[in-house]
Formats: structure tokens, sequence, C-alpha cells
């Protein structure tokens, strides 16, 4: 039995920008499993439930060889020097004393492998942002695969949402790195993360840990191994909690001073459709409660079947989100020059490039109905070509906005509004009458409204707050004035049938069956104001059911090992989102965006020793993937029409109908086909046809090594192996598509070499690894921002290549020395002309990039403002791939006079620069960072209870975990990661 106590403590920390990456191999500790030459009773839990742990770490290395590591990396259990690809291996203990507790935690000892808890505008720590030497996934939507795949027990985890997986129970985690399309499949194509939960014992044990400390943080958690019928039944079961207030505070706008003028008035939190309209006080707290059992049954001396069954729900805060930048003062509608030679003109209402949103909202509450229509005429880029100065873009402002009856009650017009947020006396951009400023009354008295008197008031009592920098930006990462949507909730449940039948002393069958659930909900501010500019929310549902059969076993004199299989998945679920675009364009899409992903697949993998120097192996996969999808993206705003005069020209309402158009007719669509297909009888704006459609991919992803063994602990190999990832629709527009077809993207495929080397020395107290591997990266899926929208592409084919080196060691007295580098050299070799990367913005929100590249889906309109001279598509960077990653994770015991141990674990991990998204924007490179974790742990003699006092992040080392940028509506910005803790745990064990 174990009991385990922590307290944590984190500090505030000033503002810096350092990462939490970096490698290190520290491979986990010894793994018990029965020896291979028992293979019929190895069959019974090792090649079942995965290879089980010794409890070697709780004496001092210095006594102990290092301990042989067992995997499952090739679907049957092998030592980790043994297999032909670099793999990392980390046990239960080490998890527990380097306070490992979830995926993301392990990217620190990590090499070329970098975990993030959350993805952009996902607000939910649970989404798993996983990248394996430069191939991944960071977006959270339904419609997006991941790139790596993650296993629980065998079990696929479709989904980056709850991907990052609690580890209270895992007795190992394995890190497979490099395309493992074999033996894993379909959106492996980085790598997989194989999971492997605690086995019930023989023995009843209980173990128990406990944590607490600072922001009023509170964990428990237990697990118990309870057998029921000796050696024939066996239970275990697994409970935990974590909860935790957030670091990020909410503090009320400044009601008084240059920028805080009271009073100002915010949207109802119910005038928008949203997931959920729940607020909070504070951002970036935990609250997560899990459980897990498992029954396992010995049937007989050939058949074990083990039940498993989890449920984890999550009740917590959203992630706690920092504006970086503002962009803000072009409309970009009609740029000079603009369009370039070889482009039709824009058509009206069109705006694909400059801050268009959150411009035309600052206009809007800066000026009254007689002045609108020359402010937008003033302010760069002006109103749409062809567009009449009073239609479409200003007409909006004196609608109420996303008013659709049966769905919103939308939010009021924001026309002659006024503002507070600017000093006195400046004028932040053209366009913007300073008589509106609310902060007048206060420099200059109230001196009545004269729209020609700067120093006049000729706004409403309840004026708006302005869209700038110094209204979103508290000057520290850990205070906000968002009191928008604040929440993460998510219901997981999941069941798996797992059987093993012993057909020979060197075969055995075996089976996974799977069903899991999930239903997620978020809400995230993203605007840093109290103002409803930039608030998502979004809801997701997926359920899937999987079956794998597995014939694993030995041939020729057991020279040949085998493993083939039969695979099929199926899932179904839905993305809605909901984002309001500063009220002007509200995007809406819970009419459908559905999805459907089948997998049929057959594999083979074969392990032949020619003799006791030469191995090879051969294998391949057949996939058939197939995917279904019925988009629904929508603007409940109709922008650039309004809700109020979608298809109707304002006739009748009371607001001033639109001026004629020539040669267009509502809804004023630049194209007679979209107007047909964009909706007569709909309530707003649909971008997508509702029409289904689907595609389908028959792939073959093979795998080749060869091995020479020196002698029994000197390994070199050579690898090669194909990869795919599915492709699918993007389903984040800004215009309509008259097909579902226009919203495609094709299929990523990677093919890597690698070369490596295992080695253990001095009597197994050295181990050094080492490999270099080389990929082709080819049809590389990104989101890359046209306007406002995130458009989901192929954006190209890239060169990947570097190499990693890790090292273990045993030395007297205690010490025992781990380290470990990765280097990644990554470049593109064709960029799509569609894909405008990379891409910066002026302050304004106008564009620059190296080619005038055109939106993607059919249209032929530039995205970008102004050619970047001297820089090619080509100088883009790959997301999440730094060069360099290091980590040094020593371990050093002290046995004290009563034999109790005490032991210190630092970890130091540094990490070089690295862009958080595709575009390479500048305010989201993540700096070189440098961060400190350590813990020191006193063990009882009999190894019954830990006490840990650590901290983690102890250089307070501050920097940004996801990110992003959307010019067209005015920001960019990134989740912050926790600045120092300590913690304080202890743990107890009985019966172990």
């Amino acid at each position: 039995m174990t009991i385990a106590l922590t307290l944590r403590s984190k500090g505030t920390g000033g503002i810096g920008g350092f990462g939490r990456l970096c490698s290190a191999c520290a491979v986990g500790a010894a793994l018990a499993l029965g020896a291979a030459s028992a293979f019929a009773q190895q069959s019974d839990q090792a090649s079942q439930n995965g290879p089980q742990p010794s409890t070697a770490q709780a004496s001092p290395p210095s006594s102990n060889q290092l301990q042989e590591v067992v995997v499952t990396a090739t679907k049957r259990s092998q030592n980790v020097q043994d297999v032909p690809i670099s793999v990392q291996a980390f046990s239960n203990e080490e998890l527990q004393e380097k306070n490992i507790l979830n995926l993301q935690s392990l990217t620190a000892l990590s090499p070329g492998v970098d975990l993030e808890g959350g993805s952009p505008f996902s607000g939910d720590r649970s989404v798993l942002s996983a990248s394996i030497r430069g191939i991944g996934q960071n977006d959270f939507a339904f419609n997006l695969n991941p790139g790596v795949g993650v296993y629980v027990d065998g079990v696929f985890l479709a989904r980056t949402i709850g991907a990052n997986v609690d580890l209270l129970d895992v007795d190992q985690v394995q890190i497979l790195k490099g395309a493992q399309g074999t033996l894993f499949g379909a959106n492996t194509i980085g790598g997989a993360i194989n999971i492997v939960t605690h086995t019930p014992g023989n023995t009843p044990s209980f173990t128990a840990t406990a944590t607490g400390g600072s922001y009023n943080e509170r964990d428990v958690g237990f697990t118990a191994d309870i057998p029921i019928v000796s050696d024939v039944l066996l239970s275990s079961i697994t409970v935990s909690s974590q909860q935790q207030d957030g670091y990020q505070k909410v503090i009320p706008y400044p009601t008084n001073g240059a920028v805080g003028d009271a009073p100002y008035v915010v949207d109802a939190q119910d005038a928008y459709p949203k997931a959920g309209d729940t607020t909070g006080d504070a951002y970036g707290g935990t609250g997560v409660v899990a459980m897990r059992g498992k029954l396992l049954w010995k049937a007989t001396d050939k058949l074990n079947i083990t039940f498993e069954g989890d449920w984890t729900h999550e009740d917590q805060e959203a992630l706690p989100n920092v504006v970086i930048s503002s962009y803000v003062g072009n409309l970009g509608a009609a740029l000079p020059g603009y369009p370039p030679a070889g482009f039709p003109a824009l058509a009206p209402g069109v705006s694909p490039y400059g801050s268009t949103f959150s411009t035309l909202y600052d206009l809007c509450i800066a000026n009254g109905v007689s002045g609108i229509a020359g402010a937008v005429a003033a302010v760069p880029g002006g109103a749409p070509v062809g567009t009449p100065t009073n239609n479409l873009f200003s007409s909006v402002c004196s609608q109420p906005r996303g008013r659709v009856p049966g769905i919103s009650t939308g939010g009021a017009a924001l026309i002659g509004a006024g503002y507070v947020g600017v000093p006195a006396g400046q004028v932040p951009f053209p366009g913007v009458n300073p008589a509106y400023n609310y902060n007048n009354l206060a420099a200059y008295g109230n001196i009545g409204c004269n729209l020609s008197n700067p120093h006049s008031y000729c706004g409403t009592n309840q004026p708006r707050i302005f869209f700038s920098s110094s209204t979103m930006q508290t000057g520290n990462y850990d205070t906000t004035y968002a009191n928008g949507p604040d929440y993460a909730r998510q219901d997981i449940f999941g069941f798996s049938l797992n059987g093993v039948y012993t057909l020979s002393d060197t075969m055995q069958l075996k089976s996974i069956t799977a069903y899991r659930q999930d239903l997620w909900d978020i809400g995230t501010d993203l605007d840093g104001t109290p103002e409803t500019l930039l608030e998502v929310t979004d809801q997701q549902h997926q359920w899937q059911i999987s079956q794998e059969f597995q014939l694993i076993g030995k041939a020729l004199d057991n020279r040949l090992n085998y493993v083939g299989g039969l695979y099929y998945f199926n899932e179904y679920g839905y993305v809605h989102d909901y984002v309001p675009f500063e009220g002007l364009l509200d995007i809406y899409d819970s009419d459908a965006n559905d999805v459907q992903n089948t997998y049929y697949a057959a594999f083979v993998h074969l392990d032949y020793s020619l003799n006791d120097h030469w191995e090879f192996i051969a294998g391949e996969r057949y996939t058939d993937a197939q995917t279904y999808f019925l988009g629904g993206q929508g603007d409940l705003n109709s922008f650039p029409y309004g809700s109020e005069c979608w298809q109707t020209a304002c006739s009748g309402s009371g607001i001033t109908p639109f001026l004629p158009v020539p040669g267009f007719t509502p809804p004023y669509n630049e194209d007679p086909a979209f107007q047909a297909a964009a909706a007569l009888g709909s309530s707003y704006y649909l971008y997508f046809p509702l029409t289904p459609d689907s595609q389908a991919w028959h792939v073959s992803t093979p795998t080749a090594s060869i091995q020479y063994h020196f002698n029994d602990d000197v390994m070199a190999y050579a690898t090669w192996g194909k990869g795919f990832k599915q492709g699918g629709w993007t389903t984040r527009l800004s215009a309509l598509i008259p097909d579902p077809t226009a919203a495609r993207f094709g299929p990523e495929y990677a093919k890597q070499w690698e070369l490596g080397v295992k080695s253990e020395w001095l009597n197994h107290h050295l181990l050094v690894n080492a490999d270099v591997f080389y990929t082709n990266y080819d049809g590389i899926q990104l989101n890359i921002q046209q306007g406002i929208s995130p458009v989901y592409t192929n954006a190209g084919n890239a060169i990947i290549r570097g190499a990693e080196v890790e090292v273990q060691s045993l030395l007297p007295g205690g010490l025992h020395l781990n380290g470990s580098a990765s280097y990644i050299d990554d470049y593109y070799t064709y960029v799509n002309s569609a894909a405008n990367i990379p891409q910066y913005a002026n302050p304004d929100g106008t564009t620059v990039c190296p080619v005038q590249a055109v939106l993607i889906g059919g249209a032929t309109r530039p995205v970008c403002d102004y050619l970047w001279p001297g820089v090619s598509q080509l100088n883009a960077q790959l997301p999440y791939t730094p060069r360099w990653k290091f980590t040094f994770d020593p371990t050093y015991d002290y046995v004290l006079p009563n034999e109790a141990i005490l032991r210190f674990i630092p970890v130091f991990t540094y990490t070089t620069p690295m862009f958080l998204d595709s575009l390479n924007t500048p305010g989201l490179e993540r700096p070189v960072t440098r961060e400190f974790d350590a813990s020191i742990h006193y063990v009882s003699a009999n190894g019954m209870y830990d006490v840990a006092l650590g901290g983690t992040n102890l250089t307070d080392d501050r920097y940004f975990t996801a990110g992003s940028v959307n010019y067209g509506a005015g920001v960019d910005d990134g989740y912050i990661n926790a600045p120092r803790e300590w913690y304080l745990t202890v743990k107890l064990n009985f019966g172990k």
C-alpha cells in the first residue's frame, strides 16, 4: 500500500520567455517479466498487458547494474536495446520520482520530442499537441488527425482532445520515434506513444499519494490490487483527483486613468450562441477526477482475459491566455495598387487582408450615423472596391449584431457608442473621431456634442472599450482583464476486453476490443478585455469502436519472430465552433460539421536472426481509410450584410437600405453560382453547402531493418519505414464555397531512414545510444491564415534530418548520471503557392509574405499586401521544431545510518528557439528556454514511504505553450506556462 502527500507552491515570477522542451533519454527502471524461454507463461501477462516494473529504483542505483528494460514497441516483449528504432521507456517509479503527472511533462526528458498540453484557442490542457522529430499536430479540431498516435493498453486515442493522459496508474510509457505505419497504422506518421497501465497483481497491495501546495493545490490518488481468487481472478482499481486554483487572476478593468474611463458596457454572455457561458476569476486551474478498473481472469493455463474500464471527468478553468500584439487601422478592402495585374477586382464586402474586424469595430464605436461612411472611406483600405461609401461595411455598424430569430438575441448596434481606453487628444488611426472619446469629459469637461470639436463628447453614457494593445495587456502574464468564457469540461469513458490465448509453446492469439466516448466543451477568452470581441467556445462529441487481432509467435528454431494482425476502427462525431469576431462576424456551425472515419487494415512484421550477429526485419501494413464529412459553418451576422439585412437589403426594417450595387443582387456575392448556393431559405449566411462529401485512400506502409550485433551488449541498425496521415476538410472558412470538395486537403506521407547504435559498457554501468535520421515529409498539413480563417491545407514538402544521443551511467557512491541531446535540421523543399508562409504583419494588420499568395479553394485573390524582399517561402520553419535540445537529469542516493535513502533528482533542460505556428509569426517564436526542476526524497529503509520536497520551473522561465495569430481579427495571442512551483509529496506503499 502506498500513500503520498504533496505540498506544492507556485511563485509569481517575472515576465520572461523560456520553454520546457529538450530531450532526456533516461530509459526507465527495471521491468520484471517472465524469461523468453518460458514463452507460454510470458504470454499470460507480458504480452497481454505489457511489461511489468521492478522495484529496483527503491534501492541505491550504485548497488545495481543498469536494469534491462522490456518494451512492446514491436507488439511483442523485447529488450529496448534490441529494438531497431529510437525508443524511450519510462517506468512508474521514474515518472513518480520526477513528478511526471501527464504526457506533457515528458517533454523535458525526451530528445526530439515536444509534448504540449493545449493547442491554439483550445483552452484546455487535456489536448495533446505532440510533435516528434518535427512531425505532429497542434490543432484540436475533430476534422484534423494527430500525427503522433497515443495508445493506452493497445487502444488508439483517435483525437488529440483527452490525449494528455494522466499517468498515475501507469506501469510504463514508451515513446517510439519516427513513422510507425506498419505496426501502429495511420496517423502515427511522426511516432507513437504507447502507454501500459498497471496490471493487477496476485498480492494485495495499496499505493496512495497526496499533493498539496500553492494556489490551493490538492491532489490525491491511490491504486489498489485486490486478488479475488488467487492466481485466477485478480483486480485493481485506481482513483485520482487533481484540484488547483488558476495562476492567472482576472482583475477589474481600470475605471480611471489614461486607458480606463467609467462607465463602459459589454455584451451579455448569452447574447451570442455559445457552447457555454461559465466565467471565472482565474485561468489555469485544474479540476480532474479519474478512475480506472481492471479485472484479470486467468481462465485456463492457455487463456487470459482482461476487462478494463476508465472514466475521466474534467471541470476546470481554461488555459491562461495573453495577448501578444494587436493589429488595427486597416480595413484591407482596397489598398493602393490592388488588385495586382492578373487578379480580378475585389468583390463587394470581400476583405482578404488587413485588420478588418478590429478596425471596423473601432470605427463603429468612434463615429455616428452621419460620419461612419466617411470614416470607412478615410481609413487605409477604405470601403470595398465597387461599393458605395454608405453600403455594406458602414451599414453594419447601425444594425444589431448576430440577431437571428430562434438562435440568438445578438448584441446591440455599435454605432456612436463612444469609447474608453484612449487618452484624450489622441487619434489612434484615420477615421477615428476623437469627439467620441469618453475621456474628454474628464480632460476637458462636458462641453456638449460638437463633431468638429475634438474636445467635446458625442458618444453615449455606455461607451465600449477601444480595441488596442493598451486595453488588452495588463503588463503581467499572471493577470488579465478578460472575464469571458472560462471553462474546460470533459467526460471520457471507455471499455476494453483484452484476450490472449496460447495456441502452442511458440504461438499465441490476441484480441483487443474497445469502445470509447468523449464529450468536450470549452470556453476561452482571447481578447484580454471584458468585451465580447474574441471569445471562443467549442463543443465536440466523439465515439469510437475498434477491434484488433494479433497472431504472435516464433518459428524456424526460434530464429523467426512474427506478428500478424487485422484491424478495424470506426469513429463518428462532430465539432461545433462559436466565435464572435468583434460581434461583427459570428461564426456558427451547430447545424453540422459531422465527421466519420473508418479504417480496415492488415499487417505483418517478421524478424529473422540469421545468426548471432545478423538480424533482418521486414513488415508491411495495408490500410483502407474512408472518411465522410458534412460541413455546417456559417455566419450568424451574415457579414458584411448584417443579420437584419440578410437577403432583404433591410427593406421595411427602418434601417437605411443598401444602395444598389451594379451587377449584383442580394446577397451581393461575387459569383452568381455562390448566390444560389448561399441560401435561399437559410436564416443566415452559410459558407458550406449542406452537401456531404467523402474521401478514401488505400495505402501501404512498409518497414525494413538490418541489425548487426557485435556482441550481447552492442548493436547497430539501419531502419527504413513509411508513414501515412489521412486527409480531410478544413472547416474554418470566411467565404462561401459552392462545393465541399473546395475544402478538401490531402494526406501526409513520410519516408524515414534511421541509423543507430545501442550499447552498454563497463559491465552494464554505462549505456550509450545514438542515432541519425533523415525524413522525406510530403503533403505537410498546416494551418495557413487567410483573412480571418486558419485554413488547413497541404502547405508543401520538407526534409527533416537530425541526430539524438542518450547516456546513462552508474557510478560508485550512489550517483546515476543521465543526459540526452537532439539536433534537428528541417527545411522546405517545396511550398504551395497558396501557402502564405512565412508571414508577419505591420501594426495596422497589413500582411507581408514572400509571394502574393492566392486563397485556397479556387479563388484567385491575394492574401498578402506586400512582398518580403529577399525572403523565400522555403525560408519558413516547421512549428514546434527546435534545432537543439539538451537535458541533464542525474540522480544521487545518499544512504543514511538507518538504511533510509536521501535521493536528489535535479532536471535541467535547455531548448533553442522554435516557432509555435506555421506562419512563423515573430511574436510566436519561443526564445531559448532554460528550465530547472529538482526534488529531494526521503525513502524509508523498507520502501514503505517516500517524502519528497521539490520544485518545478525553478528558473521561473515563462514561455508560450501554444499560440495563434489572426490579423483580420486583430490579435496574436498565446497560452502562458505556469510560474515557479514548489511541492511536498508523501507516498505510502503497503503490500509491495
